[in-house]
């Protein structure tokens, strides 16, 4: 376990340090460097904040949800667990824990770039759930991280799925429509032996939100880890490229995300994929909805270590403005003859035949249009639970009515 004071000294000497990829940012922009302490409770939130946190899959009511968290700016405002073996805490408690504390900052680094560096100078929200051994969480876990009144938003969270365990977990971040705001959200994710986890990101942000999620993930044999990332509203700027590895055998990862982007945005999205288990599988699938003056960049990366082991790679993206602009960028990289990395990419427009062919049905035009959208922007896979499947449907409408 690193100290603290190690951490904080690494931070600091890495605040200007660029990120890889993506436009850089100004951090002396945003004056909220200090945590927001908010008072607001749970119970007594405001009915715009009810509403825009159900936009993006959170169940006020809680009916249908194995636990919930909810973070309002800087603050851990509510953490429920309603099924034994589901434990869900703020960050700043669950670090009295050592489990906790030995897993902070051990997949990703402090110091691998400027925004990394700050949000651990600053971090003090987040949530950490963990799923004990052989639980079978029924009903989905919810969490919220919610900007109302706040320029800078760090959470760090941190999940756990220990051996023989599953859960399905929906995060949804949003804001109000006329805050300015810095979004750092840091992710870790430790999925155990014959453990499965399926994660769904939903993001609503505005045209004037900096994002920059920095996310890893280590699966361990028969371990499954399935992610989902929406962009459901234009953002002024994202940058996200998670990292997963495979290091146990037959470990399996599945990263799908959707995104969309318009007005002036720029984003830069990607997954990489580590495949260092012998027979270890691992795919990434990527749509991209550019219009206006909107650039997107689309980064997919497998690395093959183990023997037998198969990976492939998908970008594809729909371009709806002439001076918008989508570039795919496909990395295969083998470090062992017997594995299988495939890939593909595609980008285009709307083809005119298949909007006359809609149109030749009664269809108008703007309503061709909208089906075809849908119908790229759905990407659903076998075995998903009938609520989500439920949820992302009513999103992939929220996507096309934006558009």
């Amino acid at each position: 376990m690193q100290k603290k004071e190690e951490l904080i000294e690494r931070a600091k000497k890495a605040l200007n340090k660029l990120s890889l990829y993506g436009p850089d940012i100004d951090l002396s922009q945003f004056r909220s460097f200090k945590a927001l302490e908010e008072k607001i409770g749970f119970e007594n939130l405001d009915e715009k904040i009810i509403k825009k946190a159900e936009e993006v899959g959170f169940s006020y009511d809680q009916s249908s949800r194995s636990g919930s968290y909810f973070q309002l700016n800087n603050s851990s405002i509510y953490t429920k667990s309603r099924t034994k073996g589901l434990e869900i805490y703020s960050l700043e408690d669950a670090l009295k824990m050592e489990e906790v504390k030995e897993k902070l900052w051990s997949l990703l680094s402090v110091d691998s770039d400027k925004f990394t560096a700050f949000a651990s100078l600053v971090e003090k929200a987040g949530y950490v759930i963990i799923v004990r051994k052989g639980t079978k969480v029924d009903y989905p876990v919810q969490s919220c991280l919610f900007m109302n009144n706040v320029e800078v938003q760090a959470p760090h969270n941190i999940i756990i799925a220990e051996e023989d365990s599953s859960v399905n977990i929906i995060t949804g971040c949003t804001i109000m429509p006329e805050v300015v705001g810095l979004h750092i959200g840091i992710s870790e994710f430790f999925i155990g032996r014959n453990a499965r986890v399926t994660f769904t990101m939903v993001h609503s942000w505005n045209k004037e939100t900096h994002v920059r999620p920095r996310t890893a993930a280590i699966v361990e044999e028969g371990g499954e880890f399935i992610n989902y990332y929406i962009n459901v509203r234009s953002v002024l700027t994202l940058q996200t490229f998670p990292r997963i590895y495979l290091e146990g055998k037959n470990a399996r990862a599945f990263s799908y995300s959707t995104v969309v982007a318009s007005k002036n945005s720029i984003v830069d999205i990607g997954t990489e994929v580590v495949l260092n288990g012998e027979n270890s599988r691992g795919e990434i699938v990527s749509k991209s909805i550019s219009k206006d003056n909107a650039k997107i960049v689309t980064r997919g990366k497998l690395i093959a270590n183990s023997k037998y082991t198969k990976g492939h790679l998908e970008c594809n993206g729909l371009i709806l403005s002439p001076s918008s602009k989508i570039y795919a960028v496909p990395e295969l990289e083998s470090n062992i003859d017997s594995t299988e990395l495939t890939h593909e990419a595609a980008i285009g427009k709307i083809g005119e035949d298949e909007v006359n062919y809609l149109m030749s049905k009664g269809f108008s035009k703007e309503e061709a249009t909208s089906i075809l959208i849908k119908g790229f922007v759905s990407t659903r896979t076998k075995g998903l639970p009938d609520y989500l499947q439920k949820m992302l449907k009513n999103i992939d409408e929220m996507i096309v009515k934006v558009l």
